[in-house]
Formats: structure tokens, C-alpha cells, sequence
């Protein structure tokens, strides 16, 4: 498998590089980023093609698969040429900027038989064989996460070109991971969350102030 990546400044990237240089039969054969340093720094180390622009890469090395990665902004045309392009692809959640987008890729996507999907990875790590293991046959009444999941300034950073909330972007992968092992098979799950401007503690409940 011909494979490349898209919008490979993202955080994630060594999540889905390491374990597809160590998978027999793929071959990573490019690279992109809209920075040229990145682009650079992973061509030289994989000896592969790199481009700034996602496009001209595909067309180029014409990958069987993509990792779509980058900036949330970014994911809906990203994901938008992979489909018109024929290319099957996973791209990183939360896909876009908000629902309205993602279901608009979602149903492009469907409608042209492309393959498209977001890596829940959680459902498929020791996390999971963890809890069902100590589980086993009895049944779920309560259930809670929590998870850190790196300082918001990198969401700040980013501005209005990325979904600010870490519940927006990373909620999806744990309520597949619930949703999995309560039913002990993949199943759909809708989510609504709402935002609140109080920040409370979490040992008193003693309300802060605004957010």
C-alpha cells in the first residue's frame, strides 16, 4: 500500500507514522505540510516526495491511502479533494469546525462510494482489553472519564482556525470507547455538549469565576 500524509505538523502525526513505517507492505511516498520546514525535516528522514500543498502531492505520487491530518479548518477541503479525487482516506476528528460541515463530508462521501472514516483509536487499545477484562460477563451502571489532554494554549494558538474545546474535539473517541464496551460491539452514539462560562472545582463545587 502506496500511503501518504496530509497536514503533517499535527500533534498526532507519530501516532499513525511509527506504526505504518513498521507495517509490512505499506510505504509511505509523501509527505505535506503547509510548512515547509516540516515537509522538509520528514522528506529527508523517510526519502520520500513532499510538497506544501496537499493537492499537487496526491496528484503527484497518487497514494492508495491518506492520513488526513492538519488544522481543523483545514479538514473539510482537505477531506473535500480526497473524495472528488477517489482517494480512500482516515482523517483525524473533529473532521472540521463544527457538525454542520462533518455531515456534509459524511454524506459527499457515502454518495460517491469513497472510503472515509476517523480513527477511534481508543476501542482498539489496551484501555479497552483493560475493562473488559475486568468486566467480564457483568453489566455497566455507571460509568465516568476523565482524560488530560495537553494544555489548551495549543488550541488558543490555533484561534478561530480550530474547534477550542476539548470536548468538541476529543469527547467522540471516549464515547465510542463506552459505547463499545457497554454493547460489546461498534455501535452509533450522538452527543450534544454545552458550554458554560463558570469554571468550578472539582473538589467543592465552589463556582471561580468566568471561564
Amino acid at each position: 500500500m502506496r500511503l501518504a500524509f496530509i497536514g503533517a505538523s499535527h500533534w498526532h502525526l507519530p501516532l499513525y507514522l511509527e506504526p505504518a513505517l513498521e507495517l509490512p507492505g505499506v510505504e509511505v511516498v509523501g509527505i505535506s505540510d503547509p510548512d515547509e520546514a516540516i515537509v522538509a525535516g520528514l522528506k529527508e528522514r523517510l526519502g520520500c516526495a513532499g510538497s506544501i500543498d496537499f493537492r499537487n502531492l496526491c496528484d503527484e505520487v497518487r497514494p492508495d491511502f491518506v492520513i488526513a491530518l492538519g488544522r481543523h479548518c483545514d479538514m473539510p477541503d482537505e477531506a473535500s479533494y480526497l473524495i472528488d479525487a477517489r482517494i480512500p482516506f482516515a482523517i483525524e476528528k473533529p473532521c472540521g469546525l463544527n457538525s454542520a460541515e462533518v455531515a456534509i463530508l459524511a454524506a459527499r462521501a457515502a454518495e460517491a462510494g469513497v472510503f472515509a472514516a476517523v480513527a477511534l483509536v481508543i476501542r482498539d487499545g489496551p484501555f479497552i482489553d483493560t475493562l473488559q477484562a475486568r468486566l467480564g460477563d457483568d453489566e455497566i451502571a455507571y460509568m465516568s472519564f476523565r482524560f488530560i489532554a495537553g494544555p489548551v494554549s495549543r488550541y488558543r494558538a490555533a484561534g478561530a482556525r480550530s474547534i477550542s474545546a476539548c470536548i468538541s474535539s476529543i469527547s467522540s473517541a471516549f464515547s465510542s470507547a463506552q459505547m463499545f464496551v457497554s454493547f460489546r460491539q461498534p455501535c452509533r452514539a450522538r452527543c450534544r455538549a454545552r458550554r458554560s462560562r463558570t469554571i468550578r472545582s472539582s473538589r467543592s463545587g465552589k463556582a471561580l469565576g468566568p471561564a
